[in-house]
């Protein structure tokens, strides 16, 4: 009986541990992405107390939404609920080479279905094996590998989602990605700039819309004050592997 209780207590200490590493990373991750969003989109909700329901909803001046309840926490912080509607034009190079604004240019995508038993959301391995079977085919087909990517989105569903993608997408080996963002190597104007408009943490969760919109606008040097200097590699994880891994790379220029 001793030995069982002494087991139950170690394996509550390792989780506490972990729990407790997860926290300080979600605050760390925040807080480094949070530049982005404060120089564009999430500046709508800055004075969100005089939001009400059925307002249109803006961000960086472009209707994304209307307000469908505005509410107070427990502690007094304005909770704004909306449905999100973002669009994107797909065509083809040479009908995009003579429009306006200036375009992105796909230059390689990839993609992993594996549906899950219903209800239940997978395991951290098949998390990992999603993020690289997509993430391979369009190292494949782009022609470019981790290193020459200029600027990343990463979809963070989850804070976490960011570390798992990270080392399965390639950019670092498993087990190193909170070695690889340390000293400022997310952020503007860091070695890999990430989730420069601010994540689904900082901007709002449509899923990976967000993470597709600004990769393309990071890419045509259309993303404001939020541009990183030069880019023109962008890559995108716009889902979780579990289910559809879906990823991609953007380019300022076809080739």
């Amino acid at each position: 009986m001793r030995a069982r209780a002494t087991g139950t207590l170690i394996k509550f200490g390792i989780f506490a541990i972990v729990m407790a590493m997860l926290t300080a990373f979600q605050f760390f991750i925040f807080g480094q992405m949070r530049t982005g969003a404060t120089n564009g989109y999430s500046a709508v909700f800055a004075d969100a107390s005089r939001l009400e329901a059925g307002d249109t909803v803006r961000v960086a001046g472009i209707r994304v939404g209307t307000v469908n309840d505005v509410s107070l926490d427990a502690d007094r912080k304005v909770l704004v609920k909306f449905d999100a509607d973002r669009s994107i034009v797909l065509t083809t190079a040479d009908r995009a080479r003579d429009l306006k604004p200036k375009p992105a240019y796909l230059a390689g995508y990839g993609q992993r279905l594996h549906f899950e038993v219903a209800g239940r959301i997978g395991s951290l391995s098949s998390y990992m094996a999603g993020g690289s079977s997509s993430a391979k085919l369009t190292w494949e087909r782009s022609g470019f590998t981790p290193k020459d990517v200029d600027v990343a989105q990463i979809y963070d569903g989850f804070s976490a989602s960011v570390i798992y993608g990270l080392e399965s997408y390639g950019f670092c080996q498993e087990g190193e990605a909170l070695d690889f963002i340390q000293d400022g190597r997310i952020e503007l104007d860091g070695d890999l700039p990430l989730n420069t408009f601010g994540g689904s943490l900082g901007t709002g969760r449509i899923h990976g819309l967000w993470h597709i919109i600004e990769g393309a606008l990071q890419a045509s040097g259309r993303a404001g004050s939020r541009q990183v200097k030069d880019a023109n590699v962008s890559f995108v994880g716009a889902s979780a592997p579990i289910v559809t891994g879906t990823t991609f790379i953007f380019v300022g220029e076809p080739y």
